[in-house]
């Protein structure tokens, strides 16, 4: 017998997670905007305002330092790189959110693949990079996938039953 409790829970945590994954489309889509338009000495002066009062506070903090190391080592492909990964997962992240929202049956299966393939590549970066955010998000992703897999497991039951 199926807890229906255990499947309201998960369904509110897929509504959540997709109004999230909405947000950060829209949010990382603009991102992607301002990192390919803005300069690089733009970005350096960016992350030393952001970073300036926690390293006269701590000058030996790990992630301030690695922000500003990052910023002052970042060359012009990384930066078209960064924007175009951006722009291009949003675009993806929006319209398959945006399925999920409408309950589109194709939204479900493709968000899943899709999602996967850029888990599997940002697992590849993430070896290469060994980038704590990355690997954050990565796991967030995960969560993602499980919960989308979850509701459109759900939906084929009730279809079914």
């Amino acid at each position: 017998m199926v807890d229906l409790k255990i499947i309201l829970d998960k369904h509110k945590l897929f509504r959540v997670g997709l109004l999230i994954k909405g947000i950060d489309g829209i949010l990382g889509f603009l991102g992607g905007l301002v990192v390919l338009f803005i300069s690089t000495g733009s970005i350096i002066k960016v992350f030393n305002f952001f970073t300036r009062y926690e390293l006269i506070e701590d000058p030996d903090d790990i992630i301030a330092n690695a922000l500003v190391d990052f910023a002052n080592h970042l060359s012009i492909d990384t930066k078209i790189f960064i924007a175009l990964y951006l722009i291009s997962y949003s675009l993806v992240k929006v319209v398959l959110v945006s399925g999920l929202r409408r309950n589109k049956k194709w939204s479900y299966p493709m968000a899943c693949t899709v999602m996967t393939l850029f888990i599997i590549y940002q697992l590849f970066r993430d070896y290469h990079t060994h980038s704590v955010w990355l690997a954050i998000f990565t796991m967030i992703d995960i969560v993602i996938v499980y919960l989308i897999y979850s509701e459109y497991k759900g939906q084929r039951q009730v279809l079914v039953s």
